[in-house]
């Protein structure tokens, strides 16, 4: 009897896992025929990844579908849980939508945090910062949400694993358009939600996220091809371990669209706003972004009129890093204005690196340090003190006052990181709480910011 009720129960098991997924992918299918409404009225934990595409037999065509949970972006991730138990795909696919609504509906993955302290959180660039279990390709990242990932034949990273299949129709395809995602919140994930992954996408515009909740993820939400359009982020908050809010540059054709971003609150551990080289493609406007413990606004170039506005950022305490970091902007072309940036209750040096048009900006008493590299002569400055940093800490032989920014330039009199002027020692200073890109061990040349 013990062993007949054990063949019986493994497969009553294996039944079990799979019925979620299952359950809501008919549904899916079915509300695609009629363009219906899936709703989420409980917790669901799927196996596979969930998609919403349809298939002609020759392409994928447009649909509409409304998915519709009882979640908010305040809530205890208690209602309309969608969760996975794989690391390698998106949770929902959404190819080639048009007047699509996901609402209400509370996305939570298996990625985690790495194992990192506040000091190494704020010194990890980007690039190699992330959860190594949980896919991280660049056509093919773990995701809640991806929109248009599929294109006739594989990108060079072989696509997702589980999806192959879906890589079908022509190499070219028009993308999805008037997608409203609202309401909705990604937790555990590498990417929160994500465009153009196909990369020949004519068109992936007029999308809106709306009160969304980023947890901890490495990237909050990112943009990959040229071609979106009036895409809109209003309304987003990130209280979680998340690297980087939002960014335009590791994933898909790493091409940089058209987005408008209104109402950010950020309340986490951020290293940093945005990601993006904005070229000549398409331009990047921000607006009405609060942040408590930002490390940087990020890496962000432009040719066009890029523009951060109506900002009050309060940067992660120095205490807390163990160091400043290696810039708060680094980037040309962008405009800040009617903003507030500062190290709240404390007089430090904030560094912006690159040309930048700052508009009725304030600091706070803190001390705004404006460096671009091609003002500087390409030979060494005969000023310049060469120094070699121990432990994040440098002798440099020049006049200073304490609280004065001290930068570090490499031999080629490229801007590398700066520091604070903490001790003075007879003609020379103690520079400390030098940021990370500064690394001990090696030669540098240093000047002390005068203006």
């Amino acid at each position: 009897m013990k062993t007949a009720w054990l063949l019986f129960f493994i497969p009553l098991f294996s039944f079990g896992q799979n019925a979620d997924w299952r359950e809501l992918q008919g549904k899916i299918d079915s509300a695609i025929k009629i363009h219906g409404k899936v709703e989420i009225r409980r917790n669901y934990k799927i196996d596979k990844p969930l998609v919403a595409a349809a298939w002609d037999g020759k392409e994928y065509t447009y649909f509409s579908i409304q998915i519709i949970g009882e979640a908010t972006m305040w809530d205890v991730n208690a209602r309309s849980k969608i969760s996975t138990t794989f690391k390698d795909a998106p949770a929902l696919v959404i190819q080639k939508g048009k007047d699509v609504i996901i609402h209400g509906v509370n996305f939570q993955g298996q990625y985690q945090a790495p194992a990192l302290n506040t000091e190494q959180l704020y010194s990890t660039e980007l690039e190699n910062y992330g959860d190594t279990t949980c896919r991280d390709s660049r056509y093919s990242p773990f995701c809640a949400i991806a929109i248009d990932p599929f294109s006739g034949g594989l990108p060079p990273d072989k696509g997702y694993p589980s999806l192959k299949s879906w890589y079908r129709g022509p190499a070219k395809i028009s993308g999805s358009t008037d997608i409203r995602i609202e309401d909705c919140t990604f937790n555990g994930f590498t990417v929160g939600a994500i465009l153009s992954l196909a990369g020949e996408v004519s068109d992936d515009g007029h999308m809106t996220f709306e009160n969304i909740r980023i947890g901890t993820c490495k990237i909050g939400i990112a943009g990959t091809g040229g071609n979106e359009k009036l895409n809109k982020v209003i309304n987003i908050g990130s209280w979680g371990t998340t690297h980087t809010l939002l960014d335009f540059t590791l994933y898909g054709k790493q091409e940089p669209g058209n987005w408008l971003v209104d109402g950010v609150n950020i309340a986490g551990n951020v290293v940093q706003l945005v990601c993006r080289n904005s070229r000549d493609k398409q331009p990047l406007h921000m607006k009405n972004v609060f942040a408590e413990s930002l490390g940087r606004i990020g890496v962000w170039s432009t040719l066009l009129a890029d523009k951060l506005e109506n900002a009050s950022i309060n940067f992660r305490y120095i205490n807390q890093t163990k160091g400043f970091p290696d810039f708060a902007l680094l980037g040309d072309g962008v405009t800040i204005s009617q903003s507030t940036l500062r190290y709240y209750g404390q007089k430090l040096p904030i560094v912006f690196v690159g040309q930048q048009a700052h508009v009725n900006t304030t600091y706070d008493g803190n001390k705004p340090v404006f460096w671009n590299n091609s003002d500087r002569k390409k030979s060494r400055n005969p000023g310049m003190s060469t120094v070699q940093i121990s432990s994040k800490q440098a002798i440099v032989k020049e006049e200073a006052a304490i609280g004065d920014a001290v930068v570090f330039l490499d031999e080629n009199n490229k801007y590398v990181g700066y520091g604070l002027v903490e001790k003075l020692l007879d003609g020379n200073c103690l520079v400390g709480q030098i940021s990370g890109s500064v690394k001990p061990g090696r030669n540098y040349y240093a000047t002390v910011y005068k203006k």
